[in-house]
C-alpha cells in the first residue's frame, strides 16, 4: 500500500473510536497493573 494513504486512513477514523480505543488501552494497562501488584 502507498504510503500516501496512510493519512487518509487516519483521518477517516472517527474521534469516538479513538476515544474508546484508547480508553481500552488503558483499562488494560490498569488491569495488567491491578494483576501485577496483587501477584
Amino acid at each position: 500500500m502507498p504510503i500516501k494513504k496512510i493519512p487518509t486512513v487516519s483521518r477517516r477514523i472517527h474521534p469516538a473510536a479513538l476515544t474508546g480505543a484508547a480508553m481500552m488501552l488503558v483499562g488494560l494497562a490498569v488491569t495488567l497493573t491491578a494483576l501485577i501488584v496483587r501477584g
